[in-house]
């Protein structure tokens, strides 16, 4: 019982992005497992709640994809070449 708790345990650390504090959560979890199916059924709910869960580096990258800019140096460069040419003409 020991053994599979602790391989299911060690699997959910290794492929997902984990806080302290969940894995303490998902060990408590683990203790109270008396049999080998209720071990395997506990790990694939505590893996479909961690796979819900977005990895960090994964929402960092997004957000920073998404994110729109303001204005861009050439648009910026664009409008300034732009009013030096109208300004000059007047």
């Amino acid at each position: 019982m020991f053994n599979a708790n602790l391989a299911y345990a060690t699997r959910l650390f290794t492929e997902h992005s984990t806080t302290r504090q969940e894995k303490l959560n998902i060990l408590k979890r683990f203790d109270s497992v008396t049999s080998l199916t209720e071990s395997k059924s506990t790990y694939k709910v505590i893996e479909g709640e961690l796979g819900s869960k977005q990895n960090v580096t994964e929402s960092v990258a997004k957000a920073i994809v998404s994110t729109p800019t303001s204005s861009s140096s050439q648009e910026v460069l664009s409008k300034r070449k732009h009013m030096k040419v109208h300004n000059s003409r007047e």
